[in-house]
């Protein structure tokens, strides 16, 4: 048996991650309402971080077109993953809103690893696709933390309608009802314990 790993089966668990990791969006939220024991100070501070998220990811959503062009507009110009950012933020929302060290946990396992993998995914398959300008791109603006200074490449406009075609509203929906659940369970607890 030959132990010696082969540059495809980094590549191969990269592929897998990216296309399961909406699973993580679903699963990490529920997992942490299930041991949530949410305060209103907590809730409070959480939503903040919610909506904040959410609005990253409604700006970004607004400039992306997937996979066809190079994004520089609007949030790209400034971070190449905007769209992650704001989710990471959603999710911080969540693990505050939770109040249990577990969420953190939680949080760093999905970004620190599932995240961290599916952007690795992306950027060779942009690479591939869209060619020199991508690396270009790439090579001029941060990953993960936003740059104080834009990207003097930068093109495009926000479109409400790129914001529905890139499935947004719907990832909103599913954000609003976990927002919703952890208002209840709070709720819940506080009458329960009174």
């Amino acid at each position: 048996m030959n132990s010696r790993r082969h540059p495809e089966d980094s590549s191969d668990l990269m592929e897998l991650v990216r296309r399961r990791r909406t699973f993580t969006v679903v699963a990490v939220p529920l997992v942490m309402l299930a041991i949530a024991k949410p305060t209103p100070i907590g809730f409070a501070v959480g939503l903040c971080l919610v909506v904040l998220g959410q609005v990253v990811r409604i700006w970004a959503a607004g400039y992306i077109h997937k996979e066809t062009e190079v994004t520089t507009g609007g949030p790209y110009a400034y971070v190449r993953n905007p769209l992650y950012v704001g989710s990471f933020l959603i999710s911080a929302g969540f693990a505050v809103m939770c109040g249990h060290w577990l969420a953190w946990l939680l949080v760093a396992v999905q970004y620190g690893f599932v995240y961290h993998l599916t952007v690795l995914s992306e950027e060779r398959h942009l690479e591939e696709v869209l060619g020199e300008p991508y690396r270009r791109y790439r090579e001029a603006v941060p990953r993960w933390l936003p740059s104080v200074r834009p990207y003097a490449g930068r093109s495009g406009k926000f479109d409400v309608r790129q914001v529905a075609a890139n499935k947004e509203f719907s990832f909103m929906v599913v954000v609003l009802l976990a927002c919703v659940l952890f208002l209840g369970k709070m709720l819940w607890l506080r009458q329960w314990l009174t």
